[in-house]
């Protein structure tokens, strides 16, 4: 753990978890499970992630009315070869870069606020999508579907 507690590592589970006001994160073993920040909780079926939830406009996460949710699991470039048992990179391969979906759900405490619009985005931040939400006793659930990152845009619609 750090000084400040904002990011601990279970080294045992293979998880790391980043917690603080404006950026939350867990990276690691996390499939088959539930991780619990203070703002948001993710409940992953993907055996290994990257999912890093920010504040877009400098505020916390809990007053923020434009948040990015980064979602990336196990990633390489086409033509990458490891040795059995993956643990001398062999040969680098080339692009494009393939990356496996992050599949889940990830829910977001709302503290009251009305619920906001999600868009999936495409490797260049582009709307490919509206995704729909729900409210779930006072969170926001958002399911991961396999886009590698969503807008949330709470206040004025798009």
């Amino acid at each position: 753990m750090s000084d400040t507690e904002e990011i601990y590592w279970d080294e045992k589970k293979g998880i790391i978890t980043l917690n603080t006001p404006r950026t939350q994160a867990v990276l690691g073993k996390a499939g088959d499970g539930v991780i619990s920040l203070s703002a948001v909780k993710f409940h992953i079926s993907t055996p290994f992630v990257s999912l890093i939830l920010t504040s877009l406009d400098n505020e916390s996460l809990a007053q923020s009315s434009h948040l990015l949710l980064a979602a990336v699991a196990r990633s390489e470039n086409a033509g990458t070869i490891y040795n059995p048992s993956r643990t001398l990179l062999r040969t680098s391969g080339t692009s494009p870069i393939l990356m496996e979906p992050v599949l889940g759900q990830a829910s977001l405490t709302l503290g009251g606020r009305p619920l906001p619009q999600v868009f999936a985005l495409d490797p260049r931040g582009n709307r490919v999508g509206e995704i729909p939400v729900e409210e779930s006793h006072g969170a926001l659930e958002i399911p991961l579907r396999g886009a590698h990152a969503y807008e949330i845009l709470f206040g004025e619609k798009a």
